[in-house]
């Protein structure tokens, strides 16, 4: 998508959209059951203690970002996912999120764990006096704690939003996790609970993404606002994309290619027992792979590489390409390309070593 230099505007303006899942890795799912399968506790806690950075013994610094973050140390009051009442848990939260924190209050907690940690890595917390993220969770309440059974979670408009088994509470087998719209959106399998194989990830062709665009297509949005003109629309493009429009905001005249042809993947990563363990690679919206990293146990491990455009120069990139041993970068080096021919490397690590 181009759009995005007017993304964001039109997301405040028009559609007034608020952030409820704040802290939550969103940008693929929302959904309950996304949540619940790839934590390894869910519960309800009171916070007992909120670290600060400067306390070196109740803070931390986070290996996979190398930012310094807090812990958090909780009791259990209530049990969704793998915790015993009155137990007590220390969490790690990043920066940000451990604002939401408050000595004494109750939260919903989805929590997971991370390798390399005593502790648990907070993926979610919401207060329970937030009466919106609460029934944003509401599927939650519907699942019996260690429910052995096929579940189906669907969201507000009705559309089916996960799909899978549970055995004594933690998935199994093949699940699917779908986009608003319907799409299937992540795949994957479990065993015992832990990600295993080759798990793929979608780019959207059709999704509530598009929802300004409609807008602007329909003309509700120009009558509204007096701009967002819509000046053309071709719906017979071959290739990526399906439709394209032109528009006219102020003075300046866009032209958008949105909707996907055929669904596309955007990442897929190798698991073994719960932690990455292979290749995982991410693709761009034509299908060309962009970056490629190798795992073992959940560690960073062998030779990787990724692709960068540089902003401004649409006939440059730049390919990062190096090695790591056990989670370190070892060697690094920078490849620049003019129009695809390679004009310059630079190496910037040499055997751990920056140069």
């Amino acid at each position: 998508m181009q759009f995005m230099k007017y993304y964001l505007l039109f997301i405040f303006l028009f559609l007034g959209i608020q952030n409820p899942l704040r802290a939550c890795n969103t940008s693929e799912h929302h959904s309950v059951l996304n949540h619940y399968n790839h934590a390894k506790k869910v519960f309800e806690a009171k916070v007992l203690k909120v670290g600060k950075l400067q306390q070196r013994n109740f803070s931390f610094e986070y290996k996979e970002t190398g930012i310094r973050s807090i812990f958090i140390k909780v009791e259990v009051t209530r049990n969704y996912k793998n915790s015993l009442v009155k137990e007590q848990l220390t969490i790690g939260v990043l920066p940000g999120l451990y604002r939401d924190f408050e000595v004494g209050a109750h939260y919903l907690i989805y929590a997971n764990a991370k390798k390399g940690y005593d502790f648990l890595i907070c993926e979610n917390g919401f207060s329970t006096t937030d009466e919106a993220s609460m029934r944003l969770h509401a599927f939650l309440w519907t699942i019996p704690v260690q429910h052995t059974g096929y579940l189906v979670e669907y969201d507000t408009s009705g559309n089916k939003w996960a799909e899978g088994n549970l055995e004594n509470g933690s998935p199994v087998g093949a699940w699917n996790y779908y986009s608003k719209s319907g799409e299937l959106q992540i795949k994957g399998n479990y065993v015992n609970g832990e990600e295993v194989g080759l798990w793929q990830y979608y780019y959207h062709t059709d999704d509530d993404t598009y929802a300004i665009l409609s807008q602007i297509i329909s003309g509700d949005y120009y009558k509204k606002t007096g701009t967002y003109q819509l000046l053309q629309l071709d719906t017979s493009l071959v290739g990526i994309y399906k439709n394209q429009l032109v528009y006219l905001v102020g003075e300046d005249t866009l032209r958008e290619s949105f909707y996907y042809n055929t669904r596309m993947i955007s990442k897929q990563v190798s698991y073994k027992n719960g932690w990455r363990n292979g290749i995982e690679e991410r693709f761009n919206e034509a299908g060309i792979c962009i970056s490629f990293y190798q795992f073992e146990a959940d560690v960073l491990e062998g030779t990787y590489w990724e692709t960068q455009s540089i902003r401004g120069a649409e006939n440059l990139s730049l390919k990062v390409e190096g090695y790591y041993k056990k989670d370190k970068k070892y060697d690094e080096r920078h490849l620049y390309y003019e129009n695809n021919v390679l004009s310059k490397t630079k190496e910037i690590l040499k055997a751990g070593k920056l140069l």
